[in-house]
C-alpha cells in the first residue's frame, strides 16, 4: 500500500521534471543576449552614412538641452520638428551634449549611442515581460528575434 504523503511527492517530483527546463541560468541568457543586441547596432552606429532626419533631430534635441539648462519653456525653440515627439529627441540632445563636451567625440555618435543603449534595454525588456506571460522559451525565442534585428 502507498502512503498518500508519498503518492504526493511523486507528483510534486514528476511536475518539476515536466516544468520548464532553464538549462542556462538567466542572468547569463539576459548578458549574453544584451551582448548580441547591442554588437551590431554599436557596429551600425559607428559606420552607417548620416540619415536625412539625424540633423534635424540632434539640432532640435541639442536646442531642447539649451532651452533646459536656461529655464526657458516659453520659448518657441520648443515647437522645432513638432512631427515627431520631443523626449526622444531631448535625449539625443542630453547625449550629444555629453559626447560633444565632455567624451569630445562626434555629438553624431552620442545620440546614436543613445538609439543603441534603449534598443539592447528593449530586447532585454522583452524577455522580462514575455516570460511572464508566455513562458521561458517563447521569450527566449521573441528576444533572440528581437536581438537580431539590429535596425529596431
Amino acid at each position: 500500500m502507498i502512503d498518500n504523503d508519498d503518492a504526493n511527492a511523486d507528483r510534486v517530483a514528476a511536475s518539476k521534471a515536466t516544468a520548464d527546463p532553464r538549462p542556462i541560468p538567466t542572468s547569463v541568457v539576459f548578458a549574453l543576449l544584451a551582448l548580441i543586441a547591442a554588437l551590431p547596432r554599436t557596429l551600425i552606429a559607428l559606420h552607417a552614412d548620416l540619415g536625412p532626419d539625424e540633423p534635424i533631430y540632434l539640432n532640435a534635441g541639442r536646442s531642447y538641452v539649451r532651452l533646459l539648462l536656461a529655464g526657458d519653456f516659453a520659448n518657441s525653440g520648443w515647437l522645432e520638428n513638432q512631427q515627431h515627439p520631443a523626449l526622444p529627441k531631448l535625449i539625443f540632445g542630453v547625449c550629444a551634449t555629453i559626447a560633444d563636451n565632455l567624451l569630445h567625440v562626434d555629438p553624431t555618435l552620442g545620440a546614436r549611442m543613445a538609439s543603441v543603449l534603449v534598443g539592447t534595454l528593449t530586447v532585454v525588456a522583452i524577455f522580462g515581460f514575455g516570460r511572464r506571460t508566455f513562458g521561458y522559451w517563447p521569450a527566449l525565442l521573441a528576444r533572440i528575434t528581437l536581438a537580431a534585428s539590429p535596425w529596431h
